[in-house]
């Protein structure tokens, strides 16, 4: 069986936008109430969401000789091999991802002192991306039956945030 991140550190929740939760209002209450884990379908090869570079300015300013980087807003990105389910009712990965155009809040918890299994819990160190999925194609290469999605990262993401008690 192929590796998932909820056989690691990492847990992903996917909140759909049309829930009508803000970036800053992501709470335990809310998190239980996802319908699907998308830890248990996240394929460890594959999965990048986070900061991956910086976008930077390089040029030659007036009057300067040299050739200057000045760096600028990090880079993030987004992509995730998902598995499929063999029962269709029950690929609730593919469901969630019909199309280009779906919006969600992705929260990412990394915390070395728990594990993916485990409940989430107020204060718990997060990072909320604003995500917009592409379009979904199946991976021709995978050893399993998968599909992968790259996502726009959007100006909502804000990668230092905590998760709320309560509603």
């Amino acid at each position: 069986m192929a590796a998932t991140l909820s056989k690691g550190r990492r847990k992903l929740a996917l909140i759909p936008k049309a829930s009508a939760v803000s970036a800053d209002a992501i709470s335990v209450t809310v998190l239980a109430a996802a319908t699907w884990n998308p830890s248990d379908y996240a394929l460890v090869d594959g999965f990048v969401l986070g900061v991956t570079g910086e976008n930077s300015v390089v040029g030659t300013p007036i009057g300067a000789r040299n050739v200057v980087n000045i760096p600028d807003d990090p880079t993030l990105e987004a992509s995730i091999n998902y598995l499929r389910d063999t029962v269709e009712a029950n690929d609730e990965a593919w469901a969630a991802h019909t199309g280009p155009g779906i919006e969600f809040w992705g929260v990412l918890r990394q915390m070395p002192t728990k594990y993916a299994n485990e409940d989430w819990e107020a204060l718990d160190d997060i990072e909320v991306y604003d995500l917009t999925t592409g379009t979904p194609y199946m991976r021709q290469d995978a050893e399993v039956s998968s599909f992968h999605v790259t996502y726009q990262v959007g100006s909502g993401t804000d990668t230092s945030q905590t998760v709320k008690a309560g509603a």
